[in-house]
């Protein structure tokens, strides 16, 4: 009987404290970063849609001991011209203004257009600032905040204005 009452005791007091544990209350980081937009032509656009190996339509890659920094998103379910990829790169990345200066860091693909030339904008408009601002790093939560605003110019000198760009999304290393 004694040994009966210990397991029966043994069993409510693990099964009590797996219920009350802290983890299932608390939110999901990754849950509570994941807020991306911008415009493009003045048009809202946000990430719509995934890949293969992913059901988000974003990727944000950050490592800590060299700055690099990269970040796509897709919106690949509109039917709209807003269909597309766009994506930057830098190293060396840090709080604060960072200047997009090579079209090698950034580009956008435009999913719409039916001329295979002008879908790629690798042309970096110099008329404007092109930049990410880096409003917080944190490495202990594993995300990112952060605005941006480029424009990009496709072999047909058509033009995509990206503005009002915003992120705050948790990233992989």
């Amino acid at each position: 009987m004694k040994k009966t009452f210990f397991l029966l005791l043994t069993c409510s007091l693990l099964l009590a404290a797996a219920c009350t544990s802290e983890d299932d209350m608390t939110p999901s980081t990754e849950d509570a970063h994941s807020t991306l937009r911008c415009k493009i032509n003045g048009e809202d656009w946000e990430p719509k849609g995934g890949d293969l190996f992913t059901s988000k339509p974003y990727r944000l890659e950050y490592y800590d001991y060299d700055g690099f920094f990269v970040f796509d998103a897709s919106n690949t379910t509109s039917d709209s011209a807003l269909r597309g990829t766009i994506m930057l790169s830098l190293t060396n990345t840090e709080l604060g203004v960072n200047r997009i200066k090579d079209i090698e860091d950034i580009w956008y693909i435009s999913n719409s257009d039916n001329i295979s030339e002008c879908k790629y904008y690798e042309e970096l408009n110099s008329q404007v600032d092109n930049e990410i601002t880096i409003i917080e790093i944190d490495t202990i939560n594993y995300f990112i905040k952060a605005e941006f605003n480029f424009s990009v110019i496709n072999n047909c000198q058509d033009t995509i204005n990206v503005t009002e760009g915003y992120f705050d999304l948790n990233y992989r290393f």
